[in-house]
């Protein structure tokens, strides 16, 4: 999505994908994560998951190119945040989490430290079609080859074209991470009329997977 849209989103507040109690997926399955991992947030937003993780001993990095979301979320969970400029953008930190403003595209992994965990619920499915494979690729060259990644999918039950959210299959998944070892950790029909699906009417699926990225054989 082009980044004036989420600009206007977040400046008016339509914002139903946000979460302010945080997601339950990510506390039935946040043991999975290595304790103390350094856990990588992208497309964050204000999500207090990122102070879930921190609470829970994992250092956590989000990225988020709209400033406004990441002062909010300091602003909201209480914490004084430190700001410095880096070469890419402004970097935002409290305690064990820092949030840095800049295109995910263009995070690298000398910026990002040594990342070992990917929590994703709403960075995948917030992406059109052609910027999903860039995304996946982009994704695992950030991650060590042991490094996990905790995805959170919608699939509706007819494709759709609009979005966000976008609708991301199975299918689809394997094709971008196919060479990587993928479980499905629950997979369930969400409530359609849940905030962040106020635009869909049909039956909507959540799919929790916890993705390897060494592959099955490792």
């Amino acid at each position: 999505m082009e980044q004036e849209f989420w600009i206007e989103r977040y400046r008016t507040h339509r914002i139903g994908f946000h979460q302010p109690d945080g997601n339950p997926f990510l506390r039935r399955f946040a043991d999975r994560f290595p304790p103390g991992s350094r856990v990588l947030v992208p497309l964050c937003g204000k999500t207090p998951d990122l102070k879930f993780l921190a609470d829970r001993g994992h250092e956590v990095v989000g990225v988020e190119f709209v400033e406004s979301a990441a002062k909010a979320f300091f602003q909201e969970q209480g914490l004084t945040a430190e700001e410095r400029t880096t070469s890419v953008g402004k970097v935002y930190s409290s305690g064990s989490i820092q949030i840095f403003v800049q295109d995910f595209f263009h995070a690298s992994r000398e910026e990002l430290g040594d990342v070992r965990a990917v929590y994703d619920r709403a960075s995948m499915i917030a992406l059109p079609p052609h910027d999903r494979i860039h995304y996946a690729t982009h994704l695992r060259r950030l991650l060590p080859r042991d490094g996990l990644i905790l995805l959170i999918l919608l699939s509706f039950g007819k494709e759709r074209l609009s979005g966000p959210p976008f609708s991301v299959t199975m299918d689809e998944v394997e094709r971008h991470y196919g060479d990587a070892a993928i479980e499905v950790l629950e997979s369930h029909v969400e409530h359609a009329e849940a905030p962040h699906l106020e635009d869909h009417q049909e039956e909507v699926r959540a799919n929790v997977l916890l993705i390897s990225n060494a592959g099955p054989s490792a």
